[in-house]
């Protein structure tokens, strides 16, 4: 399915971007493994949950956690471009 590839690849340069912010090396660590490890579950979940119905939570949850951590690797870079002031 074209959206994997397509999603992952901006998942990629987004953790890249992301890589050379100043936060912590834990945060980036998480936050760069939870949009890889997600997007297999999201896409996963979504199409075994034909087969097993309660796999709509774990499509649900995924689906979350590909959010958040998409908006966590827009947004911090943005804030400290444009917002942030140099130390």
């Amino acid at each position: 399915h074209t959206h994997i590839q397509s999603i992952a690849l901006i998942f990629f340069v987004l953790g890249l971007v992301f890589s050379f912010t100043s936060v912590g090396n834990g945060l980036k660590y998480f936050t760069v493994s939870v949009s890889f490890l997600s997007l297999p579950l999201d896409f996963g979940s979504r199409f075994l949950a034909k087969y097993y119905p309660n796999l709509v939570y774990l499509m649900m949850a995924s689906g979350a956690l590909l959010g958040f951590s998409f908006a966590v690797m827009i947004l911090l870079p943005l804030y400290e471009m444009w917002i942030k002031k140099p130390d």
